[in-house]
């Protein structure tokens, strides 16, 4: 167990100009494609095309509403323990992620929220200033910096391209449960939400936990379930497909937003494509949470 304490960092160590171009180009000629002349369009096309995107956005902007104002604050979801273990791969995964089951199991009375983060996000050389809005976003969530167990680990580097051993990911974790007594453990499924090899690695080793009883037997596991490319960018819209479903986690508009402030505090990463994806991933919206397959 060299790596456990070699590698665990305490949370308080890291306080072409419009006049250039030739007539030629707008004659009309332009406006012919293999004997489809664009002139011939009718005004009735346009008015369709124009009916067609006026009542798609009529839709949305209702369902948005009904979205907004209706949903209740809190889900009950799947998780009924009173300690719940969340182990993720890299700063950032718990909002772009786990953002709706962590918004509503740190607003229920007696529920006490702890994370794991395997790696500091290293892999561009950022891992300190990324390890700092790690926690910045964790208060933002409501996860008590004092929960907050952040590894800086050789063996565990941030890189798509490596697969991290599972026998030292599986000690950290049994590790972590049995001295923290938690009974409850959620991490990614087996295909890792996004494919990322490191999340993948974590599904891994908690099945190795499971196949070899290696977790005490008052400890419950779950996995956040991958959407189809799909229900993945449907945005809110998932709300209204799957909020009946037993086994999920909404987010309240005001989720929403307090998901959104928590990536904003990723300043390094919270780039134009980050941006749009707190706006349009499902999974900042709904959490749907399976039990690991052995």
């Amino acid at each position: 167990m060299d790596y456990l304490n070699a590698s665990y960092r305490y949370v308080d160590e890291l306080l072409p100009s419009i006049e250039d171009l030739n007539s030629d180009f707008l004659s009309t000629d332009f406006l012919t494609v293999e004997g489809f002349d664009f002139l011939d369009i009718s005004w009735f096309h346009f008015f369709h095309v124009w009916l067609f995107l006026f009542m798609s956005s009529f839709i949305l902007i209702a369902l948005s509403h009904i979205y907004y104002k209706t949903y209740p604050e809190v889900s009950e979801g799947l998780i009924k323990g009173k300690r719940v273990l969340i182990v993720i791969a890299h700063p950032d995964d718990e909002c772009m992620f786990f953002g709706p089951t962590i918004v509503n199991l740190t607003k229920k009375s007696g529920v006490d929220v702890h994370l794991m983060c395997l790696s500091e996000g290293n892999y561009y050389g950022d891992g300190d200033i990324r390890s700092r809005e790690l926690l910045s976003s964790c208060q933002e969530l409501g996860i008590p910096l004092s929960n907050i167990r952040l590894f800086s680990n050789g063996h565990l580097p941030d890189d798509p391209l490596v697969d991290w051993d599972p026998e030292i990911v599986a000690s950290l974790i049994s590790w972590h449960v049995e001295a923290m007594a938690m009974d409850t453990l959620l991490t990614f499924d087996d295909r890792g939400v996004s494919g990322h090899r490191n999340h993948i690695a974590i599904s891994r080793s908690v099945n190795v936990l499971l196949s070899e009883n290696r977790l005490p037997s008052s400890c419950k596991c779950y996995a956040l379930k991958s959407e189809s490319i799909f229900l993945k960018y449907t945005g809110f819209l998932i709300v209204f497909l799957k909020r009946k479903h037993s086994n999920v986690y909404v987010s309240s508009h005001t989720d929403h937003k307090t998901i959104k402030n928590a990536m904003s505090k990723h300043a390094s990463q919270y780039v134009w494509f980050r941006k749009l994806f707190v706006t349009f991933s499902s999974y900042c919206y709904l959490n749907t949470l399976v039990c690991p397959q052995i």
